[in-house]
């Protein structure tokens, strides 16, 4: 016969063994298993680190440390000497170019018509998309097959949408609340607060897509893409 200090005892045991069969549960199914994964490419990458890369003043510096994002991301060999600088600074100037024409097509959809703004829209997500699609190829030099890269390039400009969306709508209130409460050190803050976001973001994006891109590609073309990389990195 069990004793009533039985039952009390055996009940945590019970809801801990639940709790674990419904995270088995869980974890299969293929939208949260991705979002693990990617957290955990996040942060085996050594993500919250590499996030310091929006925080330094030099060009190269962020183009040399998203191209090691890139590279740690999908497990590949980062690139060395001249051709390092040369595809980093193309990626850079992309992002920018991008950026520039960003704020153009919002100033301009911004003061003309519904369908002018429809346009632009839809301008702003095609390039954005592309952005993502380009970044791998261009900072890893390798050929990686595109419809491989597709799915990780149409989940990060989603999600790129949705940041900045965010930021637009929030950033002015962090500023006044931020400077109301501690003056020119809290707008400080909530700049730091601000730009941390951003880079952990674009550290995310990179583990997304090197995520996405081994479970379309396969075990085989992810192990003939890694001897290639070393190859590269060799040269």
């Amino acid at each position: 016969m069990s004793k009533p200090g039985d039952d009390r005892t055996s009940r945590p045991q019970k809801w801990i063994a639940g709790a674990r069969r419904y995270q088995q549960r869980l974890e299969r199914r293929p939208l949260v298993a991705f979002l693990l994964e990617s957290v955990r490419r996040f942060n085996k990458i050594d993500g919250k680190h590499l996030s310091l890369i929006s925080l330094l003043i030099t060009g190269l510096d962020v183009s040399a440390t998203a191209q090691v994002a890139y590279a740690r991301a999908f497990t590949m060999a980062p690139l060395r000497g001249i051709q390092k600088y040369l595809r980093g600074a193309t990626w850079l100037i992309l992002l920018l170019a991008g950026t520039g024409a960003a704020l153009t097509l919002r100033s301009v959809a911004a003061s003309h018509s519904l369908w002018l703004a429809i346009v632009a829209g839809a301008v702003l997500v095609a390039l954005q998309f592309g952005f993502f699609l380009v970044s791998p190829r261009l900072l890893l030099d390798l050929p990686f097959a595109w419809r491989d890269l597709v799915p990780g390039a149409a989940v990060c400009t989603g999600a790129a949408i949705v940041v900045h969306t965010v930021s637009a709508l929030f950033l002015r209130n962090w500023f006044g609340v931020y400077g109301h409460a501690y003056g020119g050190f809290g707008i400080s803050l909530a700049l730091a607060a601000f730009v941390g976001i951003i880079a952990s973001f674009w550290v995310w994006i990179a583990a997304v897509m090197g995520v996405y891109w081994e479970r379309k590609a396969g075990p085989a073309a992810v192990a003939k893409m890694e001897r290639l990389s070393a190859d590269v990195s060799a040269l």
